[in-house]
């Protein structure tokens, strides 16, 4: 299995992407080890929350 860690800003696109590797990861295709938050549209405390 692939360990997966993602770094995203969790704009539309990167939560579209999460949802996905969440789905990959049900079905046994990775190992999604973690999510990490980054500044992007908005600054990284938002990131966060969002």
């Amino acid at each position: 299995m692939i360990p997966v860690l993602i770094d995203c800003d969790t704009g539309i696109d990167d939560a579209l992407a999460l949802i996905y590797l969440a789905a990959l990861h049900h079905e046994g295709e990775v190992e999604l080890v973690g999510a990490t938050t980054t500044a992007g549209n908005v600054d990284v405390q938002q990131t966060a929350v969002n």
